[in-house]
């Protein structure tokens, strides 16, 4: 149905995405590049509900699970969402991005894992980019809205684990203090 819309009209500027892309195959991979089709990915289901995951993919299909990795190296830009349940949804999704373990420990495909700086690009710039506002936030620069938050922990140097636990101490929205519990 993309590629329909997509080739029945000239487009300059499209950003066309899929929402949640929760099992993809190789072949679609390529298709989503070629026809420049992003990705918002609910990778943070890896570790809430994973287990399930596992028992209705099967171990042989757990690769195309939210492929982070793979997005990445098609060229795809996939950022992380938040639509899901429970709190510090987006560092669930940080920890899907980089452990990729379910609840029990069980791994879903440990290959697709990325980096911590891929995963904090997918939940930043990327999610910006998907909104077509990458221009005004997204990262930290100057002329850019500062929107961020700040944890109690350095997510990029401790163990993935950390990331769970996690708190924010501080969120800023366009430069204002939104939330705060610095004591």
């Amino acid at each position: 149905a993309l590629e329909t819309a997509i080739k029945s009209k000239d487009w300059h500027d499209h950003l066309h995405r899929i929402e949640h892309a929760g099992y993809v195959l190789p072949r679609q991979l390529k298709k989503m590049k070629e026809l420049n089709i992003n990705i918002s990915a609910s990778i943070g289901f890896c570790y809430p509900i994973g287990d399930s995951h596992i028992a209705a993919l099967g171990p042989d299909r757990l690769c195309g699970y939210y492929p982070m990795k793979s997005f990445r190296d098609h060229g795809i830009v996939a950022a992380g969402n938040s639509d899901g349940f429970g709190t510090s949804w987006p560092l669930t999704g940080i920890y899907g991005c980089v452990a990729r373990k379910s609840r029990t420990g069980q791994y879903l495909c440990k290959e697709e894992a990325v980096s911590i700086m891929d995963a904090l690009r997918a939940y930043t710039w990327n999610a910006a980019y998907l909104e077509g506002s990458e221009n005004i936030k997204g990262s930290i620069e100057t002329g850019k809205m500062a929107d961020f938050v700040v944890l109690d922990t350095d997510i990029t140097t401790e163990p993935h684990e950390s990331i769970l636990e996690a708190k924010v101490l501080l969120t800023i929205i366009g430069g204002e203090v939104v939330y705060s519990d610095l004591a």
